[in-house]
């Protein structure tokens, strides 16, 4: 609830909780073998070394994975996205489809370019890498329109990422149902590492994602994890501890 975007900690303290109650019985041997030559650990030390204990064990974790994560791409891979709407599918494609020259939700769309690309623009609330304060991120990437009809389009995507450029295929449905529209998403591209596809699943990103232009589009408040302040624990942490000035 307060840190709807931390996953990697939620994921790590988690495991690390789970190794210490693997651990359990060897540190009850500890704990007696202290207690006969110490002359004894009170509840509260025991308390407090079990919870540093966790700590220290919670962020090995947590480097391990961001550093796995990172330098572990996923290669090409398939993602699929379902969504049920109540609206029209004109205003399901106006909302989710990018097109050029059109605004929605803070997604910036330009003008289309010769070669058909066109410019996307968008921002979102991220740690910052220097200060890990919460503060507005933009991104982008060229968007080109292969085949449209007013329920299927199949287009591309290319993004720039630190040493190499990534292509995008997309597919895209906007299916009539009782009640609305059911709109479909399968994108195939090789951006992902291991860390962002462990995020991407848990948090169900394209589902909320496409929830989040959603409810821009009909002007209703939205819960969806990409409309909250990405905090999290360690960031908060991390900005306690980060010195300032020359060191």
């Amino acid at each position: 609830m307060a840190f709807p975007g931390g996953w990697i900690d939620t994921l790590t303290a988690s495991i690390a909780f789970a190794l210490l109650l693997l651990a359990t019985p060897y540190l009850q041997l500890a704990v007696t073998g202290a207690s006969v030559v110490a002359g004894g650990i009170s509840d509260h030390m025991a308390i407090l070394l079990m919870s540093l204990a966790w700590f220290m064990v919670w962020l090995l974790v947590m480097a391990v994975l961001v550093y796995a994560g990172q330098n572990l791409p996923m290669g090409k891979r398939t993602h699929h996205t379902r969504v049920f709407c109540p609206a029209s599918p004109d205003r399901v494609r106006r909302a989710l489809c990018p097109l050029p020259g059109t605004s929605v939700a803070g997604r910036v769309c330009g003008p289309e370019e010769a070669d058909g690309f066109f410019p996307v623009r968008y921002e979102a609330d991220a740690p910052s890498g220097e200060s890990f304060a919460i503060a507005r991120q933009a991104h982008s990437y060229r968007y080109r329109i292969l085949h449209e009809d007013r329920l299927t389009r199949q287009s591309e995507a290319v993004v720039w990422l630190e040493d190499h450029k990534s292509r995008s295929e997309i597919f895209e449905r906007l299916e009539p149902v009782e009640g609305g529209t059911l709109y479909t998403l399968v994108e195939m591209h090789d951006h992902f590492n291991l860390l962002t596809a462990i995020g991407f699943w848990i948090n169900d990103f394209g589902a909320d994602h496409a929830l989040a232009y959603l409810d821009a589009a009909e002007g209703h408040p939205s819960l969806a994890i990409y409309n909250q302040r990405q905090r999290s624990p360690l960031s908060i942490l991390s900005r306690l501890f980060k010195t300032t000035g020359t060191p």
